[in-house]
């Protein structure tokens, strides 16, 4: 396993009357009413912000370049264990053990946590939202939760490969400009990587199908918009990270 390996993420859990969006990193997730309006449900995680900057550097951690320890984008994560506090995976780890002994005289249970030197209790899943904090680098989500309104018209969770190219405000408004065009132009419009849309949509198409070829050319058409063009050699770097877009 890589313990330099890690990943950020945005869950959005839609119910009958509320909305709630737990994010660790800089994925992200916002919603747009029928007026066009944005409404955030979470916030990037940047180790420059005051409040994780903070933390960071309670953990041990510095931020340089708006990076933790100069390396890392994000001061939140699933993984990225060499930025989390050996000392306390090791408490932590340790803790475990002892809960898992059976009756006196029986032999210690073995922890779960990943068998490396410099990484002990690196498996551990730890519940403690105390201690979770103490990490450089945690897993710890902010969760966010707004009520459930008729208003909303739909809502775009993406990871940061789309948010490095548009704002909330941007990514929402090419949206409703593209469902202005409507579906059809999927039969003719190719994508960026010159494949054409296998979803066909016409006057005999179910409510289901229409609203499918709906959300599949918006977010076909933020990421073309968002792929960069040229030699990528000689871009900032927008446009080149991985893309991944739901809308809902």
């Amino acid at each position: 396993m890589a313990f330099n390996a890690g990943c950020t993420s945005t869950v959005v859990l839609i119910t009958k009357d509320t909305i709630y969006c737990a994010n660790a990193g800089d994925s992200r997730a916002c919603l747009a009413t029928k007026k066009g309006k944005v409404i955030e449900l979470s916030h990037d995680h940047k180790p420059d912000n005051e409040g994780e900057l903070k933390r960071v550097k309670a953990a041990g951690g510095f931020v340089e370049d708006g990076r933790v320890q100069g390396v890392i984008a994000v001061s939140r994560a699933i993984g990225d264990w060499e930025y989390k506090n050996p000392k306390l995976l090791a408490e932590m780890d340790g803790k475990k053990r002892k809960s898992l002994k059976k009756k006196k005289g029986e032999a210690e249970s073995e922890s779960p946590g990943i068998k490396a030197g410099n990484y002990p209790g690196a498996g551990k899943i730890y519940r403690n939202i105390e201690e979770s904090k103490k990490h450089q680098v945690t897993s710890f989500p902010d969760i966010i939760k707004v009520p459930f309104k008729a208003d909303y018209d739909f809502l775009i969770n993406a990871c940061d490969g789309i948010w490095d190219c548009y704002t909330n405000e941007e990514a929402v408004a090419l949206s409703l400009k593209t469902r202005e065009k409507g579906p059809r132009a999927i039969k003719t419009k190719k994508r960026a990587s010159g494949t054409s849309s296998p979803l066909k949509i016409d006057k005999k198409s179910s409510v289901g199908e229409r609203m499918q070829g709906e959300t599949s050319f918006i977010v076909e058409k933020l990421m073309d918009n968002g792929i960069a063009k040229g030699d990528i050699t000689k871009s900032d770097g927008t446009g080149t990270d991985n893309m991944t877009c739901i809308i809902v």
